[in-house]
């Protein structure tokens, strides 16, 4: 697997590296770790002759520093393949477009989010790379207390094609033999759907179907099981179903198993100028207390062609 750590001098860049440490299963994998510096005619009022000096000194320096992180993780995971780089440009674009070049697999970024009461929003930059990332994206957020070793995984599933996505990623990686994992689907209430002045017949029918819909949900969580239960063994997976709005939901199924890791499909749907995310997913990503990796399903080259359409409008 080629991963991309993009990082700054943020202390959301520091919790990602420690968290890189902390994953078993990237042993074996290549990392590129990507700094992104803004242009120095950007920071300059006027242009200057040696520019190009000033960014070959701020590459060196910078890549002084790359150098003490990659050997921080190759410390901890000492099989992992660590290089580093150092680009100037707007750095959403930078970080996404790398990943298209470099076919990266998996791309790992600090949130940069701002915290709340009770939760941590994404910041511009982390969730502009989630909606257009060419492949799956994950976003440290939380403590290091809560990472433990990333062997209790929560996946939000709904039987689409894009959750079997995510069920398709999870099955990629060889997790540790610990390793829990947990499959929820959400159903509308049924109490909602009934609340409405039906007749006594109307409601007998509405019944029937929800006995349909509730049986064939669990069907669903089965075979997921036991697709993942091929990697991680049956007996360590479990399967729930939960009624009530699945961004609410999601979240406290999650921390009622102690989820170290969300891993989630996203409806990623085509605007004129831009991807956005389905309102569960992106409400996962803002308000979850723990890593999420959000697989979305898109092809790279008609990623790219869209985000370079974008790139030229925010000139």
């Amino acid at each position: 697997m080629k991963l991309l750590l993009a990082v700054d001098d943020s202390i959301h860049s520091e919790q990602a590296v420690e968290a890189l440490c902390h994953i078993e299963w990237l042993r074996g994998s290549e990392l590129i770790i990507l700094n992104v510096v803004k242009p120095m005619d950007y920071l300059l009022p006027f242009g200057m002759d040696d520019n190009d000096v000033q960014e070959q000194e701020l590459t060196r320096a910078r890549s002084g520093w790359l150098d003490k992180l990659a050997a921080k993780i190759s410390k901890k995971l000492p099989a992992l393949k660590v290089s580093h780089k150092v680009k100037f440009g707007d750095t959403k674009f930078v970080i996404v477009n790398t990943a298209v070049a470099d076919e990266i697999d998996l791309i790992v970024m600090g949130s940069q989010g701002r915290t709340g009461v009770e939760r941590f929003f994404l910041g511009s930059v982390s969730c502009s790379v989630v909606e257009y990332a060419p492949c799956p994206v994950m976003i440290i957020k939380g403590e290091t207390k809560s990472w433990g070793d990333f062997d209790r995984l929560f996946i939000a599933f709904d039987g689409s094609a894009y959750s079997h996505d995510a069920l398709d990623w999870t099955c990629d990686h060889k997790w540790s033999e610990n390793t829990k994992v947990h499959i929820v689907m959400t159903l509308p209430e049924f109490d909602t759907a009934d609340a409405q002045n039906v007749s006594q017949l109307e409601s007998g029918v509405l019944k029937a179907q929800w006995t349909i819909i509730t049986s064939r949900a669990l069907k669903m969580l089965e075979e997921a099981a036991a697709t993942v239960g091929q990697v991680v063994g049956r007996e360590n997976v479990t399967v729930q179903s939960l009624p009530g709005d699945p961004r609410s939901e999601l979240l406290k199924a999650a921390t009622k198993f102690g989820a170290q890791l969300i891993v989630m499909g996203s409806r990623g749907r085509t605007g004129l100028t831009k991807f956005l995310l389905g309102s569960v997913s992106l409400h996962l990503a803002n308000h979850a207390r723990i890593p999420i990796v959000i697989v979305r399903r898109l092809a790279p080259e008609t990623l790219a062609s869209a985000y370079a359409e974008g790139a030229q409008k925010e000139k």
